[in-house]
């Protein structure tokens, strides 16, 4: 029972060894853990402090004048494309949480990444200082003295409000115009970052240098390349491939032949879509047009644009025409009013005309004063000419005669021609016609 008791005893003394004995993990400071913050000393006055994100110092903001003294000195350089990144990219943002970054391609404006992930723009001291105010955190004023405030704080005339130190007054520095860089860093996470080594004019301070850019991981150049199979020549005359792989690998650039010209083939069409089918002409005929083809860009193939139709005329000339007026523009006119005698009429007094002078002529038959009648000599002295499918026309007068006659012959379906009492089923040409006299 004795032995036992001292194993239990000696096993729970080596149990307490070992525990007491193991590391126990330190949790940060309350500096770290504020790196950034904007602090209120609730306690006291409200008085804001900025803890450097770099040191997990704190600086003591009394007014305008230095809020802005601070976001000058402790800005990041930013460039307008980084900080468009951050603007739109909440993620990105939370891990700036805390900095002050300066837009150094603008003119310095500064902002302020908020634990959130916002941006706030400090517009100037009077303005920064509002939004510190407004973005600070409370703390007592045990935490606070837990945090080590800057010597420079307080060498630029800044009071802690805890520790009761007061500066010595300073001049301020002038600010900055120009810088001395050190080469820039890795390329890491698309970014790449620079330490200032010197500044001018000597004992300067604030100012917007550039500090951080964004970069790509620089590789060797690409010599050779395997090629997917060219495309099909397009009807720019052009044909593409692209890029299966590269050597050597991870290269960049170089000079890969992704494109070349070539001689397009247009292809033959197919298929149409036609217009409408046009009216029927005399000759029995009619057209359309293509509006569209297929394939797309397609030339030639064999389109149906004409076919045979039926012509049907508006008028039709009746068997035994009658010519009723031949008349001129000058309102002479002869007609035919005997329909039992074969003789025409003439006009009882010859119009006077002169060599060149120009008449124009309507005929008028069977009530008609249209087209499509089927056709018509006219004639001069006896001197026959075939005029057809119309019902005007256009004389000039061109050598002297004591009398110059225009004959005009209507001709029908059946050939029968215009006759004055003509006996029915009898081909006859009497005529119609106005004579005149003609001078120089």
């Amino acid at each position: 029972m004795r032995t036992k008791f001292k194993l239990s005893l000696i096993l729970i003394i080596s149990l307490f060894i070992v525990f007491s004995s193991a590391p126990v993990m330190a949790s940060p400071s309350i500096a770290e853990r504020l790196k950034g913050r904007i602090l209120l000393q609730v306690e006291s006055h409200g008085e804001v402090y900025y803890v450097n994100p770099a040191t997990a110092e704190r600086y003591y903001m009394e007014n305008g004048d230095a809020a802005y003294n601070i976001m000058r000195n402790f800005g990041i350089g930013i460039t307008n494309a980084d900080l468009e990144k951050i603007k739109s990219d909440k993620t990105l943002a939370l891990k700036h949480k805390g900095k002050i970054f300066l837009q150094v391609e603008s003119h310095g404006e500064a902002y302020y990444v908020d634990f959130s992930g916002n941006l706030h723009y400090l517009k100037d001291g009077s303005e920064a200082y509002n939004i510190m105010r407004t973005l600070g955190l409370g703390i007592t004023n045990n935490d606070l003295a837990k945090i080590n405030i800057s010597e420079k704080s307080i060498n630029q005339n800044i009071n802690s409000g805890q520790e009761g130190e007061t500066a010595t007054n300073s001049p301020v520095n002038s600010a900055c115009t120009s810088w001395v860089y050190s080469d820039w860093g890795k390329c890491t996470s698309g970014q790449q970052t620079r330490t200032i080594i010197s500044s001018f004019p000597s004992s300067c301070a604030v100012g917007t240098p550039l500090l951080s850019q964004s970069c790509a991981t620089q590789t060797s150049s690409c010599s050779s390349w395997t090629y997917s199979d060219w495309s099909s020549c397009q009807s720019s005359g052009m044909k593409t491939r692209s890029i299966i792989s590269s050597s050597p690998g991870s290269c960049y650039g170089g000079n890969p032949i992704l494109s070349e010209s070539c001689t397009y083939i247009y292809p033959t069409c197919t298929s149409w879509t036609y217009s409408d089918w046009g009216t029927c002409s005399r000759d029995g005929q009619q057209t359309r047009d293509v509006t569209s083809s297929s394939p797309n860009e397609c030339i030639n193939g064999n389109p149906i644009l004409n076919q045979s139709c039926t012509y049907t005329p508006s008028y039709v000339m009746p068997d035994k025409p009658i010519i009723e007026s031949l008349c001129d523009n000058k309102g002479y006119c002869v007609s035919s009013h005997f329909a039992d005698t074969n003789i025409n009429s003439w006009q009882s007094s010859f119009p006077i005309v002169h060599v060149g002078d120009v008449l124009n002529f309507t005929i008028k038959v069977g009530g008609q004063e249209t087209e499509n009648i089927y056709s018509y000599f006219i004639g001069t002295d006896g001197a026959r000419e075939w005029v057809q499918n119309s019902l005007t026309f256009t004389k000039t007068f061109t050598r002297v005669t004591s009398q110059d006659s225009l004959y005009v012959y209507i001709k029908s379906q059946n050939n029968n021609y215009h006759r004055i009492g003509c006996v029915d089923g009898v081909s006859c040409d009497d005529y119609t016609a106005l004579t005149y006299t003609v001078l120089p």
